[in-house]
């Protein structure tokens, strides 16, 4: 029997974003910012232990082609304020789906710029579509523009 080594099943990237850190851990961890730039809703109790819920409504993006709304539940796993934030990654109505795991990591540049590193693992490489690591290696790409966009904007309302 092969292992699989799970370890390769993984999204792994990373982006030079305007603005310091805590402009952009407070894009990740408040949900009306998280509204603006990553998914339609978002709920979450900002602590470790705390939950966190994002909710992808299907009629707003109808250049996804989504065959509904997509809601990802998670664990908030680790919170270190403008450094850390990981969470357990997980759809609610999909029971085959693992629980994953992502994690950023934000790590100030100079006084205007931050390298955002960000790694979602836990994929067992049998996901298919829309929740395959292909998938969610483009979604992470496109978003992590959209946080980009999101964060250069809100440096320059400064």
């Amino acid at each position: 029997v092969k292992m699989e080594k799970k370890h390769d099943i993984e999204v792994r990237k990373t982006k030079i974003i305007e603005g310091p850190p805590k402009v952009v851990f407070s894009a990740l961890t408040e949900p009306e910012k998280l509204a603006e730039w990553f998914q339609d809703d978002a709920d979450l109790d900002v602590r470790v232990g705390g939950r966190i819920r994002l909710v992808t409504l299907k009629e707003k993006h109808p250049e996804w082609n989504l065959d509904r709304d997509y809601y990802m539940e998670g664990t908030i796993m680790e919170f270190v304020p403008n450094k850390r934030f990981s969470y357990s990654w997980k759809f609610k109505d999909r029971p085959n789906f693992p629980e994953t795991l992502v994690t950023w990591e934000l790590e100030q540049i100079n006084p205007n710029k931050t390298l955002v590193k960000l790694s979602h693992v836990g994929f067992s490489g049998k996901e298919k579509g829309n929740f395959s690591v292909e998938s969610h290696t483009q979604g992470w790409t496109e978003a992590l523009d959209k946080l980009a966009g999101y964060c250069a904007s809100q440096v320059s309302l400064k």
